[in-house]
């Protein structure tokens, strides 16, 4: 039976999770070999077998079909084949490391931008440090659009990690975006007010008063009629 395998580049934990999950909402390891990264170090021996068997034993399983995980028992999975690689990675070799690059969240999803920007030594998550290559974000705060202590207080609103108190879930990460996005729609809202009253006094600047009516009812009349046909009253000032 073939099936569609799944790439996590780009994507975080959770977006993958929700790829390869089955009608349950819960994946099992028939759904993790669509997972092609996964599937790659099992092919190659990066990952052995018995060290995916053992992480997929320890991870949370539903409480109602044992072999399955949920969400978070298939991050704890990915969390922990990521630290068998970075152990690898702290063995040897150069420990010096380059800047980061800044990351653009222009035209792609709040999960899209978290998972580029999110630190996998700290399970997946997001603090001040990586908030600093969100390029939009930066330019914001230095074009004063949004103020240092607004970014504070919506960051310390947001949902943290359980274990890492200071830094955001994917989740919580999502609710700062949204917060930030809503201060500008109320800015757009308040600017829409404006121009329709605007607008409202325009019109009624522009719609003639009533003796201009009534002078241009009387001249059309006179027009079809003659002077001396008018009705009574027309022609009267009061």
């Amino acid at each position: 039976e073939s099936v569609t395998m799944v790439s996590m580049e780009d994507i975080s934990p959770g977006v993958l999770f929700s790829k390869i999950a089955d009608t349950d909402n819960l994946v099992g390891k028939k759904e993790l070999k669509r997972w092609t990264e996964l599937q790659e170090m099992l092919d190659e021996e990066e990952l052995l077998s018995s060290e995916f068997n053992s992480f997929f034993e320890r991870a949370s399983k539903s409480p109602t079909v044992p072999d399955k995980l949920t969400e978070d028992g298939f991050i704890e999975l990915y969390n922990a084949i990521d630290a068998l690689f970075e152990d690898d990675n702290d063995d040897g070799g150069d420990t010096s490391s380059a800047p980061l690059p800044m990351v653009s969240g222009e035209d792609v999803p709040p999960g899209v931008l978290f998972s580029q920007i999110a630190n996998a030594d700290n399970g997946y998550t997001v603090g001040r440090e990586e908030l600093k290559r969100w390029v939009e974000l930066q330019e914001m705060l230095n074009d004063g659009d949004v103020l240092t202590s607004e970014l504070e207080s919506m960051f310390n609103a947001a949902t943290k990690s359980p274990t890492v108190p200071d830094k955001l879930t994917e989740d919580g990460f999502i609710e700062l975006y949204e917060a930030i996005d809503a201060l500008f729609e109320d800015d757009e809202d308040g600017a829409g007010d404006n121009e329709a009253e605007s607008s409202k006094i325009q019109e009624d600047n522009d719609r003639p008063s009533d003796a201009t009516i009534k002078n241009g009812l009387l001249d059309y009349i006179a027009k079809i009629q003659g002077p001396e046909d008018l009705p009574c009253g027309l022609d009267a000032d009061e």
